[in-house]
């Protein structure tokens, strides 16, 4: 492999150092080539590694040397090179040019190191060449012109691809026909990506697999570590479930494929991946699946769609899908013979970009899943399918204990929703703030009096008129309830305007109300501020303004209740 740089030129010469060097460094550095029109600034290509080392490569296109009498301008634009270079502190300078050195160039180039500059290299024609032996299809790309011209004369212009694209694709499409010609019933679709190619056997008729069948036998073996492999494997061979399975190669001893020629032989140390496909034609079809206690007492009831019916030796497998496959279903059931064992129901759901109410249907059946002594029957299209009778306590997983979080967030959240008439989808984070807030949203809206954490005080600024009311409330307080604005809920960036509140305590006292009462006493209480503290609670109570009746500030206020928040309580 010689390619003879001295006569590329110089367009084609940088062109193709260019490819070796972005191919030599591609996913270990990031390569740089600047734009020169306006100049290089010392740098032709710039190669920086992950760790900051930084190599920068300066090309002359000088094929026959800098010695002789161009001795003088050469070296002189390849120190003035240099000097520009090492302005920008790399770590390394390295010379490109397309021939081979004599010992006094080599050592001009070298003498170029300063004490704290950077050290240098030279890539000659030898260490170009070195690089176009690793990189045999750059060598390929710059002998295309040649290639082409041999080509033409034997006639075989498309089979060296020279009409680009459409030369591929009817290349493809030629090598596609010819694998048709292998077998009358079986052909071979095939993929490449890189390197590597992947081939898949489809059938040319529909009785294929009767006329000429194809037989995969696998020789291996499964041991105590593989436990979860081998539950995978009767699930999806036993019982016809839609999980792939992969066969690690230690498992797989020997592969052997009988049937047409082309495909026919035996393979080892190989990895086997089996994906079932489902083509049932009940596939698609609308579910229910109801739960009622052992004596007929209903639960619920709740619809989806089919997304797999299969068979195996073992038994059948059925998998349902709901709310847009957040909460996938599978059942696994044997059959009559097998009959003595028990019906296999397990599920899988996840709440990202999901709507507040389907996620509380999605956790209502979740639920109930794990819930004791519990029946659930299986119809499709309105016909009956199966009952499945729930096993024994301690064969049930227990409930994640962030599911009753979550039930509680989306619960409060649907009726604020509702209420404030928005909708968007159940945040993925919710501070513990925020639900205390869409709690006390959602009390408000069901018509309650609620403690309300903004309203630990409240600040009112005295107008310096003087009356027995007013003193009466500085030196005993009493029931208060002031005008509050609305009260606003916000979950992230989305925010909920509930309406207008009434803010009191039956209890309410002015803090430090001496002093208040000191500045009426000499007429100096204008501007003055005063705190009203709640007597009864930690923080006054809210109630909404279209809600509120007397008995909302004379009985004590409904308690947060929110699943693992401990509500704040007065000292008694």
């Amino acid at each position: 492999m010689q390619v003879d740089w001295a006569r590329l030129g110089r367009n084609k010469f940088e062109s193709t150092v260019e490819l070796l060097i972005r191919r030599q460094w591609d996913g270990h550095a990031h390569v740089i080539v600047p734009d020169g029109r306006g100049g290089d600034d010392g740098i032709d290509i710039d190669v920086e590694k992950s760790n900051a080392h930084k190599r920068i490569y300066q090309l002359k296109y000088y094929p026959d040397g800098f010695s002789g009498d161009r001795k003088t301008t050469r070296q002189k634009q390849i120190r003035k090179s240099y000097i520009t270079a090492a302005k920008h502190q790399p770590d390394e300078w390295s010379l490109v040019v397309p021939t081979k050195l004599t010992p006094g160039e080599r050592t001009f180039v070298e003498g170029l190191s300063e004490p704290r500059g950077p050290r240098i290299s030279i890539v000659d024609q030898v260490e170009l060449d070195i690089m176009m032996i690793n990189l045999p299809d750059v060598y390929n790309y710059l002998e295309r012109d040649q290639m082409r011209a041999n080509a033409a004369l034997f006639g075989q212009e498309a089979a060296n691809l020279f009409g680009g694209v459409n030369d591929v694709v009817d290349r493809v499409r030629s090598l596609g026909k010819l694998a048709d010609t292998m077998d009358p019933y079986w052909t071979l679709d095939f993929n490449r990506s890189s390197d590597s190619v992947t081939y898949s056997l489809r059938p040319k008729t529909s009785d294929a697999h009767m006329k000429s069948p194809v037989k995969l036998t696998v020789d291996g073996t499964l041991g105590p570590q593989h436990s979860g492999l081998a539950a995978a494997m009767r699930g999806t061979f036993g019982f016809g479930a839609s999980d792939p399975v992969l066969l690690p190669a230690d498992v797989v001893q020997r592969l052997t494929i009988s049937g047409p020629a082309f495909i026919a032989g035996t393979h080892q140390n190989i990895e086997m991946q089996f994906n079932p496909i489902s083509r049932n034609p009940h596939v698609g079809a609308t579910a229910q699946i109801s739960f009622e206690t052992p004596s007929g007492d209903h639960l619920g009831q709740f619809e989806g769609e089919v997304t797999h019916i299969g068979q195996g030796p073992e038994g059948g497998a059925l998998e349902l899908a709901f709310y847009n496959k957040h909460l996938e279903m599978r059942v696994l059931f044997p059959l009559k013979e097998f009959s003595g064992e028990p019906i296999d129901v397990r599920i899988g759901y996840n709440l990202h970009k999901i709507g507040v109410s389907d996620a509380i249907e999605v956790l209502e059946i979740n639920t109930l899943l794990r819930s004791q002594a519990l029946v659930l029957k299986v119809h499709l299209e309105d016909q009956y399918l199966m009952t499945v009778h729930q096993g024994d306590a301690e064969d049930i997983p227990p409930l994640d204990p962030d599911v009753a979080i979550i039930r509680s967030i989306a619960e409060d959240l649907s009726v604020v929703q509702a209420h404030c008439k928005q909708s968007f989808q159940l945040p993925l984070t919710v501070t513990q703030r925020e639900r205390i807030n869409l709690r006390i949203a959602r009390l408000l809206i069901e018509g309650h009096a609620v403690e309300t954490p903004d309203a630990s005080s409240i600040i009112a600024t005295l107008s310096g008129e003087d009356s027995p009311e007013l003193r009466a409330i500085m030196i005993d307080g009493g029931s208060l309830r002031f005008e509050g604005p609305d009260y606003v809920v916000k979950i992230g960036k989305k925010t909920m305007t509930i309406g207008p509140v009434y803010i009191g305590d039956p209890e309410s006292y002015v803090e430090h109300a001496d002093a208040a009462l000191h500045r009426l006493d000499n007429g100096t209480a204008e501007g003055y501020q005063v705190k009203f503290l709640p007597g009864t609670t930690t923080y006054f109570r809210s109630v909404l303004v279209e809600s509120a009746q007397p008995r909302h500030f004379a009985d004590p206020p409904t308690p947060w209740r929110i699943v693992g928040i401990k509500q704040p309580t007065k000292p008694s």
